[in-house]
């Protein structure tokens, strides 16, 4: 095994914070895995290696059925990801749904005592709504839970086995791990409505400060906490060393910095007691150079308070758009399914999300060996042109790898006059590219000197670049992001691009409360989140364009679209009757991306937000 696999988890390391007599794991799940099975690939790989490690720590698997009555979900779908469960009658007549869950299962079957802990992992598929599609789609997983007396010691180890599955997958990797009890205290001492903290957590979760600013001025929230609030979804800042860079087994403690900043924060006893389990954990790792890839960052989970209620982790590989594993301590669902006097806690890796990211991992290299046998065109007319706006297809490679060593962080910009506003700032902000020019049909401009490279994209697809990791950050939309709702961190309001969404309808036009309302829009879901709030019953009618023409015609009663200045709707005799929300142009980030590139992205950040403070 080589020096840095060595040093991630030594032998003194895992007998430190293994803690069990007689079943300590052998050298072999140390750091990566034996290279005798490089011969299996991505998402396969990854499971035959972590079974054995987890075996090695003693846990055994747990075998179940594909299936579950649809009733058990029904009973406890507040503790499911989605409301959406994949169903079929059996032969006898009952309703059965495929598993959407594996934990529920394993905890509704349990035979744990707080004499004899359950010790178990899984290997299982569940079934989801795939996002952005009208299908289920199958997830693989692996993962283990510990079900029974829950100590410091155990969530150590819960711990240490999600290091090593993240270190035997990628050895580039980070784990983020926080406490449900900072939140939780933070909240104790605020009398905002649940509908409210219920908001503030999603604007944690996004790291979206300017929207979670405004959202405490509105209903009036304690300063003193309203500030403390604020400061949760910036800590845990930087990234691991570069390459080349400092010594992997001398790394330094950004978690331990981290747990300093959250300690000035701590107000009460849930604060100081959630904050006491994470020094433990710091301090059971200390001189341990696995360290280096844990991080303190309370957003990675503020919207499960419902789920979690203690020590709660999600791990990331370099390469991979999200987040391949997560998990947590959820007492809770033990409690729901009659399970009294014991926790449980524990994870699962997403071998899907390991397989995607062992694909792209191959790209760049296949790219290589074809950029001196091909060249992108696109014909138009007796014109052609390099679609990438480059030399040759590997140049478009050097935009995502940086070259030889370096990393390039790619801006995917909107097409149009907002993309033009947004180029103009990146440029004054000192992200200039030469050679751009807003009248070039080229699709990508790099600039090597700065580590830069933008990505000329449809407005709408800005945020899908963005959440898949074919880009770092982007500019979008809020009225964009409102309707799709990506899996992304929103990070400044950009000040321009600004205008509302509103429902507007002919001069004249009366609602009839006992009629379906016809709505023409091209933004279904916000149309279809604003009506169900009012509790109205309305009938989507989804176009892509001219909507104003919709009422005019009679095909709809109203219609919801962005308003800027209101002249077109008086051109054809409609007015704005209810603003929905505000939109304006959002810098937004890979949540990945964010995660390994941190001080690149937020030095960026702060020179946008110096060139938004001057124009003001």
């Amino acid at each position: 095994m080589d020096r840095q696999s060595d040093c991630k988890f030594s032998n003194q390391s895992d007998s430190q914070i293994d803690g069990r007599s007689g079943s300590q794991p052998d050298n072999r799940s140390n750091g990566r895995f034996d290279s005798q099975f490089d011969f299996l690939q991505g998402g396969e790989r990854a499971a035959f290696l972590l079974r054995r490690l987890y075996e090695q720590y003693g846990y055994k698997k747990y075998r179940m059925g594909k299936f579950e009555e649809y009733d058990f979900y029904t009973n406890h779908k507040d503790f499911l990801s989605s409301g959406q469960i994949l169903t079929f009658t059996d032969l006898d007549g009952k309703l059965m749904a495929l598993k959407p869950d594996v934990t529920m299962s394993i905890v509704k079957r349990t035979r744990a005592t707080e004499e004899q802990p359950e010790r178990l992992y899984y290997n299982e598929s569940i079934y989801r709504p795939a996002k952005g599609a009208l299908e289920y789609r199958e997830i693989p997983q692996i993962g283990v839970e510990y079900i029974g007396a829950v100590t410091a010691e155990t969530g150590l180890e819960i711990v240490v086995l999600a290091l090593k599955s993240l270190a035997g997958i990628n050895e580039n990797f980070i784990l983020d791990v926080s406490h449900d009890g900072v939140l939780a205290g933070l909240f104790e001492g605020s009398d905002a409505p649940v509908g409210v903290k219920r908001e503030v957590s999603g604007y944690i979760e996004q790291k979206n400060i300017h929207e979670l600013s405004m959202l405490l001025n509105k209903y009036n929230v304690d300063e003193d906490i309203a500030e403390r609030l604020l400061k949760l979804p910036a800590l845990g800042g930087m990234s691991p060393p570069p390459p080349g860079g400092r010594d992997a087994c001398h790394a330094p403690d950004i978690f331990g910095q981290s747990l300093l900043e959250a300690g000035a924060l701590a107000l009460n006893e849930s604060m100081y007691a959630a904050l006491s389990e994470l020094h433990t954990l710091h301090t059971a790792l200390a001189g341990n150079p696995a360290l280096k890839s844990l991080r303190l960052d309370f957003s990675s989970f503020a919207g499960d308070s419902s789920y979690y209620n203690g020590l709660v982790m999600k791990g990331y590989i370099e390469g991979s758009p999200g987040a391949v594993l997560s998990g947590g301590r959820y007492d809770p669902l033990l409690r729901r399914l009659g399970v009294k006097g014991l926790g449980a806690i524990g994870f699962a890796v997403y071998l899907d999300e390991v397989e995607a990211s062992a694909k792209t991992a191959v790209q760049p290299a296949l790219k290589r060996g074809a950029e001196t046998v091909a060249r992108s065109v696109l014909k138009r007319g007796s014109e052609t042109e390099n679609i990438t706006g480059a030399d040759s297809p590997g140049e478009i490679i050097h935009a995502e790898t940086g070259g030889a060593g370096g990393k390039m962080l790619r801006i995917a910009l909107p097409k149009g006059r907002m993309g033009d506003k947004a180029y103009k700032m990146f440029e004054t902000s000192g992200y200039g590219c030469e050679g751009y020019s807003e009248d070039s049909r080229k699709l990508v401009f790099v600039n090597r000197a700065s580590m830069i490279s933008f990505l000329m994209v449809k407005p709408q697809d800005v945020a899908v670049y963005v959440e898949r990791g074919a880009a770092d950050v982007g500019v979008a939309g809020k009225d964009i992001l409102l309707e799709t709702a990506p899996d992304i961190y929103e990070l400044l309001d950009l000040a321009f691009g600004k205008c509302r969404l509103a429902v507007a309808a002919p001069g004249g036009y009366e609602d009839d409360p006992g009629s379906v309302l016809r709505v023409a829009t091209k933004y279904p879901n916000v149309a279809r989140s604003y009506y169900t709030k009012q509790n109205r019953e309305i009938e989507i009618i989804k176009l892509n364009g001219s909507i104003e023409l919709a009422p005019i015609l009679g095909i709809s009663d109203v219609i919801v679209d962005i308003v800027e200045t209101g002249s077109t709707l008086r051109e054809n005799n409609l007015f704005v009757r209810e603003e929905i929300a505000p939109s304006s142009a959002r810098l937004i980030a890979n949540i990945n991306s964010y995660k390994f590139m941190q001080p690149e992205i937020i030095e960026m950040l702060e020179k946008i937000k110096t060139h938004i403070s001057r124009l003001n």
